[in-house]
């Protein structure tokens, strides 16, 4: 359920095309983890003050998907890299807020996810 007072952070698995669109129409901010497989339509940096020991590696906006199933609106992904080096890509509709803070939001949304499978695996 949406909720103008919250930013909803998930992972990848519940990341499809036409919900970052429907997002973008409503009042959800959110913050999602990109599949790889996911094609950048058309990026465009985004003028950002880089800040130091940062793992943000890019911030763009962009369409997403292919000419077959591409979203009507741009979105803002920001490329980051996690604790273990692997890339990742997350995409928002926070525009407020820094690339940092961003990949921090998905980072913290993990770190819970980690432990839960931890706490399961006991």
């Amino acid at each position: 359920m949406a909720h103008a007072d919250f930013i909803l952070v998930e992972d990848c698995a519940y990341g499809k095309l036409k919900h970052f669109d429907q997002f973008a129409k409503g009042i959800q901010l959110f913050v999602i983890c990109l599949q790889e497989n996911v094609k950048l339509h058309r990026p465009k940096m985004l003028q950002r003050l880089a800040e130091p020991s940062s793992p943000v590696l890019r911030d763009v906006t962009c369409q997403l998907g292919t000419k077959q199933n591409r979203t009507e609106k741009r979105h803002r992904v920001v490329s980051l890299q996690d604790d273990e080096g692997n890339k990742m890509c997350v995409v928002t509709n926070v525009m407020n807020v820094s690339a940092k803070r961003i990949a921090d939001m998905y980072k913290t949304c993990w770190n819970i996810e980690t432990f839960f499978r931890w706490i399961n695996s006991i």
